[in-house]
Parts: structure tokens; C-alpha cells; sequence
């Protein structure tokens, strides 16, 4: 189901977390802390959102690099 901005609720949680994250902290978080926050089950759920997130152009992966989301401006 698609909500606001033509993401579906789970893909706004998760970026709203990654967001406010990364302005409180300076550096994004790791999929652990994304899938604890969200009450997640396995790590390949938030795999899934962050990759549709940036397939959609609202974060970008540093390839390589360990808490590599940015988000795209």
C-alpha cells in the first residue's frame, strides 16, 4: 500500500529513523540498529526498504563503506 510520497508505511518509517539518525549522530545506521527501531525480524526486510529507497532516489549507498547511507538531496 502506498502512502505519502509513493512510499508504502514501512519505507517512510525506515527513512524517517535513517533521517533523524544521521542529524542526530552525524553517520547513518547500521542495518541492526534500522531493523531494532522498526521492530523488524530479519535484516534482508531492511535490505529490501533501503534498496527501494535509493532505487527511488531518496538515499545513496557509498559502495564499500560500513554505514554508507546518505540521503540524497
Amino acid at each position: 500500500m502506498k502512502l505519502k510520497y509513493g512510499l508504502t508505511k514501512r519505507q517512510l518509517e525506515a527513512f524517517n529513523y535513517i533521517k533523524s539518525y544521521i542529524h542526530k549522530y552525524g553517520y547513518s545506521p547500521s542495518y541492526q540498529e534500522i531493523m531494532m527501531a522498526n521492530n523488524y525480524k530479519s535484516k534482508s526486510a531492511i535490505h529490501q526498504i533501503v534498496n527501494n529507497l535509493e532505487k527511488r532516489k531518496w538515499l545513496k549507498k557509498i559502495p564499500g563503506t560500513a554505514r554508507s547511507l546518505t540521503l540524497a538531496a
